[in-house]
């Protein structure tokens, strides 16, 4: 059983760590499902091309990725930096 100082501190921790983590899911989901839904919007980008590969392509199959792990990235500084006293 925590003393109430520290199960204050708990408690203010774990709303944070909710938020942050609220955050970098709505992040995700906005690069995830934003990526297609613009090449649906915008057809006109799917014609275009970079290194021979179409950019929907480049778009859906490449681009999230290094995106998400600097969000992965993102998401643990921001956690760390609220564990610190």
């Amino acid at each position: 059983m925590l003393d109430p100082q520290l199960a204050g501190r708990a408690r203010g921790l774990r709303r944070a760590q909710l938020r942050r983590a609220v955050i970098t899911l709505t992040y995700a989901a906005v690069l995830l499902f934003g990526l297609p839904v613009l090449l649906r919007v915008a057809p006109g980008l799917a014609q275009w091309r970079v290194g021979g590969l179409p950019l929907g392509w480049i778009a859906v199959a490449w681009l999230p990725y290094p995106l998400l792990g600097v969000l992965a990235w993102w998401h643990l500084r921001r956690a760390e930096g609220a564990e610190r006293p």
